[in-house]
């Protein structure tokens, strides 16, 4: 059982989670490029300076929105997933359902695009590298994926592949088929890792 907030602890709670929100509703209102820090402290009735002590920056906010999402889609999925007998089939799961958030997540995408570091790319997928090194890790314990690569570098493999097909999805102004095209990095891994070397 946690121990109880203090007042100020509860208080600086509840701010950073009102800024975090304000955020979020102005950058689904007018999108993400059009909201600045200052309408998102006008209307969060904060100070600029109080914004900057919980985020450095606005990205920042879609960053821990995208962590959230991630750690959502792994705790609805975790029974689900625990159905799944392979882990080529828990892989495609986690992979079509980050997909599918993406495409309906116009400012995550928006980010991801404009940023375009490495650590953007750590940052914007929150948690996936490390599901996916649990299935990896989990897959090549069964001899279900050839053990002698590490499951950090597949994993880090799969992700990059996944990253590669959504700026090119998005280049490209498609409406759909992320997801397929997350699935035909994953058929290409699935191909090249199966079975113990």
């Amino acid at each position: 059982m946690q121990p109880a907030l203090s007042r100020r602890e509860r208080k600086k709670q509840e701010t950073r989670e009102k800024i975090y929100h304000t955020a979020l509703t102005l950058f689904r209102i007018q999108g993400f490029e059009k909201t600045s820090v200052d309408q998102i402290t006008t209307r969060a009735d904060v100070g600029k300076g109080t914004f900057y002590n919980y985020f450095p920056s606005k990205e920042a906010v879609i960053y821990q929105y995208t962590r959230e999402i991630n750690r959502e889609i792994l705790d609805r999925g975790r029974e689900r997933m625990n159905q799944m007998a392979l882990a080529s089939e828990r892989l495609s799961f986690v992979l079509e359902n980050w997909a599918r958030f993406i495409q309906g997540h116009p400012e995550v995408a928006f980010v991801m695009v404009q940023e375009g570091s490495a650590l953007m790319v750590k940052e914007a997928t929150g948690n996936l590298e490390e599901i996916l090194v649990g299935i990896i890790g989990s897959g090549q314990i069964k001899g279900e994926i050839r053990k002698d690569l590490s499951p950090l570098l597949l994993a880090q493999s799969i992700q990059a592949g996944a990253v590669r097909q959504f700026l090119d999805w998005y280049r490209a102004k498609e409406p759909g088929g992320l997801e397929g095209k997350v699935r035909s990095v994953l058929d290409l891994f699935i191909q090249g890792s199966l079975g113990e070397r």
